[in-house]
């Protein structure tokens, strides 16, 4: 047997003193001695399991060579009695949680917020610079606010949410850049639906999102959020094609090419500089989705700080939100600047990277 963890010192001193006789023999001495319901998890498993294969270690020997399977015996023995006793809690199953019934996506996507802290910044006489929570304190949403101490607490979520409603959700459902429709003032919105409610007259009326064009693609739509097509492809080894299978580059004949590429950095740059060399001189006949695709492992490369664009100088959450950055509207000049660097280096003749 090894010994493992903390114990490791003590049997450096335990050890010693038990060489010092001829012969030791050790007994368990049961902790619940007296427990009815105890007494027959025990016997039960000893009664059923085999006799304990035995571990020997520096000329001691110990029986513990299924304790697992002892284990698993005394836990199914407990649980069996438990049921002959009529004690229902193991057998219960958990339920869908009553307080999240009859609850809308905006509902949650107004309550994830407001537990998160975000809000909207600029609305009456609050400026943009707002702190966290600044809905809870604003005078405008201060009728009917349930106790702030109660934010989390479940058992009375259907609170913030009736306050939420009957404040038209805080203005976070309205799509950013629209204030009117047809001349009346927009109180509220929400975007799963593509609604939007407006004063009328001092009456709140329920319309549609107003159609509108895309800025890039020229869709007439409501709530559009344009994405530049693109190819699906790796960011790390996207220089590989379904049939490479086997290591080119070396003597080897690696089979399982994205391991051979991690330990061996030179294959990994030979076939990342072949494949550019062939996009060199394919460039003009590459799809466009293509291109956009190879925007994102270049500019991920060049990016000094991770998950940061180095051109918007802003960091994202991951790398899908920056991938999504540079594909989406508000990237557009990033992504034209992006693939402006990748064909300067590609046509200069030198290395990528």
């Amino acid at each position: 047997m090894k010994p493992l963890g903390d114990s490791v010192g003590l049997w450096d001193i335990f050890t010693p003193i038990l060489n010092r006789f001829e012969s030791v023999s050790m007994s368990w001495v049961p902790g619940h001695h007296g427990i009815h319901g105890k007494e027959l998890v025990d016997t039960a498993p000893r009664n059923a399991v085999t006799p304990l294969k035995a571990w020997r270690w520096d000329g001691l020997c110990f029986g513990i060579g299924q304790l697992e399977m002892a284990r698993t015996a005394r836990s199914d023995e407990w649980l069996k009695w438990h049921r002959e006793e009529g004690h229902s809690y193991y057998t219960r199953k958990p339920r869908k949680p009553s307080h999240l019934k009859k609850l809308t996506r905006m509902d949650f996507y107004v309550i994830m917020r407001l537990h998160s802290g975000m809000g909207v910044s600029g609305h009456d006489t609050c400026g943009d610079d707002l702190p966290r929570y600044h809905l809870l304190d604003c005078l405008r949403f201060a009728a009917g606010l349930p106790c702030r101490s109660t934010r989390v607490d479940d058992k009375v979520i259907g609170d913030w949410v009736d306050w939420a409603r009957h404040h038209f959700y805080l203005g976070m459902g309205i799509p950013k850049g629209l204030e009117e429709i047809d001349g009346c003032l927009v109180v509220a919105g929400n975007p799963f639906t593509g609604c939007a409610i407006v004063n009328r007259d001092g009456s709140m009326v329920q319309v549609g999102f107003p159609m509108r064009p895309c800025g890039r693609c020229g869709s007439l739509v409501a709530n559009h959020k344009c994405r530049r097509p693109t190819d699906t492809i790796p960011d790390k080894y996207y220089f590989l094609g379904p049939n490479d299978t086997h290591c080119r580059m070396c003597d080897s004949g690696a089979t399982l090419v994205n391991q051979h590429l991690r330990l061996k950095p030179r294959c990994h740059d030979a076939w990342r500089d072949a494949f550019w060399d062939d996009m060199r001189t394919e460039w003009d006949d590459v799809p466009e989705r293509l291109k956009t695709a190879l925007v994102v492992p270049f500019g991920i490369v060049i990016t000094v700080v991770v998950n940061t664009c180095r051109i918007y100088d802003r960091a994202f959450s991951g790398r899908d939100g920056l991938r999504a950055h540079w594909r989406g509207v508000a990237g557009d000049d990033c992504f034209l600047t992006l693939i402006g660097n990748l064909e300067d280096k590609l046509f200069a003749g030198g290395d990528m990277f």
